[in-house]
Parts: structure tokens; sequence; C-alpha cells
């Protein structure tokens, strides 16, 4: 294990595909597992996580989201960042799949919110959330991650998502 751990970080600090496949395939790690092993082996290295967002016509593309895994993190949010400040997104990852509601407190930014269940599907889209809103808001599905992005950041109905990108993947627009 101790050499995977290594190979992991080595892998990290030259080239972020190499580990994903590691991962991913040699692995068989899922998105939280992936997730919760780089920010345990190298938290003052991972700063941006690359997400593959599946849309409905099956094309793709990715995001680099900032990860909220801890309560504190995920109490916070996006709170008081503007759209510059946001980049692409932030990924809330929880550690079990359960019913899920947000607010948009202190948040001066309209968002579109995603909620994935275990499997990474979208089980509840809240497209342009208002501004400083306190009304809770989510599906009454179990969700095991919430994706928020700026509003109309990205303009096609989203399925899933992935840690795994498809070779030449385009950036989000």
């Amino acid at each position: 294990m101790l050499l995977w751990l290594y190979l992991i970080a080595f892998s990290a600090m030259t080239m972020q595909a190499p580990l994903r496949k590691i991962l991913r395939k040699d692995l068989g790690m899922t998105l939280t597992a992936q997730i919760v092993l780089l920010m345990v082996t190298m938290p003052a290295m991972v700063f941006a996580f690359t997400l593959s967002v599946l849309f409905d016509d099956k094309s793709s593309c990715f995001l680099n989201v900032t990860i909220a895994d801890s309560p504190e993190e995920h109490q916070k949010g996006l709170m008081g960042q503007s759209p510059e400040q946001i980049g692409d997104g932030m990924l809330f990852v929880f550690s079990s799949n359960a019913p899920r509601r947000i607010w948009m407190k202190n948040t001066p930014t309209p968002l579109d919110v995603y909620f994935f269940d275990q499997g990474q599907r979208m089980v509840g889209f809240y497209p342009n959330a208002e501004p400083f809103n306190e009304t809770s808001f989510g599906p009454d599905k179990p969700v095991r991650y919430i994706l928020e992005t700026v509003a109309n950041r990205l303009e096609k109905p989203v399925v899933m998502i992935s840690a795994m990108g498809q070779k030449n993947e385009p950036p989000c627009r």
C-alpha cells in the first residue's frame, strides 16, 4: 500500500491523467475515494479537482472545481464569493447518500446547483438560485455530491459527473 501511495503522490506532482488512470482503472476507486485519497495524501497540493460533466446529448467537458468535503466547508460553500473567485465551481462531497438541502445565505452570486446520487447521476437541478435567499432547497432523493457553478455556466442539460474525462475533452465554456 505504501508503494501505491508513493506512486499516487509522484503522479500528482507530475501529471494528473496518469494519477486518475491509476485510481480508476488499476485500483477501481470511486470518485469519492479518489478525492479522499488525494486530500489525505497531499492536502497542500490539491486545490482543484478535474471533473467531467456529461450532457444529455452524449457530449462532455471538464471543470476544475474546488472540493468541499468537511462540515465546515459544506457550511461555508461559496458564501461571499464573486464569480471570479468561484471560477469553475465547487463540488460538495458527502460521506453518505442522503437527502440534502442548501441555501444561498451570504452568497452574492446567482448559482446553478446540481445534485447527484451515489452513482454520480443527476437527481436534482436548481437553476439561477437567487443570491442571499435563506430558503433551503434540494431534491427529496438521496444525494452524495452537489455541484455549484455560476448561473448559466453550463449551457446544456447535465446528466452525470465523472472523475475520468474523455480523451481531448474540452473545458466547459
